[in-house]
């Protein structure tokens, strides 16, 4: 594979895993859960 399809498959996959963030907060938020209680959730994992 060449160099200019590597940064495109970088790119796609950072556009996913970004897309995928966002669905999952809006997803979370809509269940009345919040974002400071998915912060909360996310600071008892690390």
């Amino acid at each position: 594979m060449n160099k200019k399809g590597m940064e495109v498959q970088k790119l796609i996959i950072i556009f996913l895993a970004i897309a995928l963030l966002l669905f999952l907060l809006w997803w979370y938020s809509d269940l009345g859960g919040g974002i400071e209680g998915l912060l909360d959730k996310m600071g008892a994992l690390f």
